[in-house]
């Protein structure tokens, strides 16, 4: 079959309209959908009836589920499933302070970023689905790194392609105050090195490995890193650039982290919100 969509944003993403698949997808299904993120970047589905199985199930369709050791103990796992809770809800379902460790962790999510790339093997796809939005605010919003590498100068093309980027969980929890590690985390947590360009396999353009996780630069100072970093991100994300997207309960939003960057946006403590992800391994990442 082939989804009807119609564009998210003039430059990338799209919106699905899955048709009458009363919640059962299939491998066929499963990897047209797949093919419709790497194709656009983000991909949304709207009025979606997912539950932690069922979008483990969607996912292990499409390919590996991302699950790393060194990043489980920093993720709330839903027991018995493939994805885990991204909340400020307890197991009660009562509201967390704004001062617990999960909030405070997941403060760096408002940094402009791409999951998984401290890690390897990275993430090739996330998949996120609400379950509770805040009636305001919270928003996501994106960009395609395929068109910031277009939109670079000749001479800052030549710079970027020559650079090797350390990436660390570290370093994005530092940027936004947090440092309520364990040893065991902070150890865990090396350094990982990635070409600054690379090329994006599904559409062999080049795109940029963009994210708040990069410490340095290789042959780079720390501070100048961090300049080259903020600027890049700057030109990425400049006006017209970036998709907002505004949660609504049943949204099943999914994008390719070797092509886009994104952020989440704040919203009032006081209000719950809940969602629940997955994410796939990026199969030509790994050593």
């Amino acid at each position: 079959m082939t989804f009807a969509t119609k564009p998210l944003h003039p430059d990338f993403g799209v919106a699905i309209d899955p048709g009458d698949t009363s919640g059962e997808w299939n491998e066929e299904t499963a990897l047209e959908l797949k093919n419709a993120v790497e194709q656009s970047g983000v991909a949304l589905l709207r009025n979606q009836d997912f539950d932690g199985d069922k979008l483990g199930k969607l996912a292990e369709l499409m390919g590996e589920i991302w699950s790393p050791q060194s990043v489980t103990s920093t993720y709330g796992r839903i027991a018995g499933s493939k994805t885990f809770r991204l909340t400020n809800l307890d197991p009660e379902g009562k509201i967390l302070p704004v001062t617990s460790k999960i909030i405070s962790f997941n403060k760096a999510n408002e940094l402009w970023h791409t999951d998984a790339t401290y890690v390897r093997p990275g993430s090739s796809v996330s998949l996120l689905y609400s379950i509770v939005v805040p009636p305001e605010a919270g928003e996501t919003e994106f960009c395609d790194t395929r068109l910031a590498y277009d939109r670079l100068s000749d001479q800052d093309k030549t710079l970027a392609e020559g650079l090797i980027a350390n990436h660390t969980l570290l370093q994005s929890r530092a940027l936004s105050g947090f440092d309520d590690w364990t040893e065991d985390e902070r150890s865990a947590f090396t350094r990982i090195a990635r070409p600054l360009v690379h090329v994006h396999k599904p559409t062999g353009r080049k795109a940029l490995c963009l994210a708040s996780h990069i410490a340095t630069f290789e042959g780079w100072n720390y501070l100048a890193t961090q300049d080259f970093v903020e600027r890049l991100t700057y030109l990425a994300t400049q006006s017209g650039s970036v998709y907002k997207h505004r949660w609504q309960a049943g949204d099943l939003l999914l994008w390719d982290n070797r092509c886009t960057m994104h952020r989440a946006r704040p919203y009032d403590p006081s209000y719950a919100r809940d969602m629940c992800s997955v994410r796939l391994v990026d199969e030509n990442d790994v050593v």
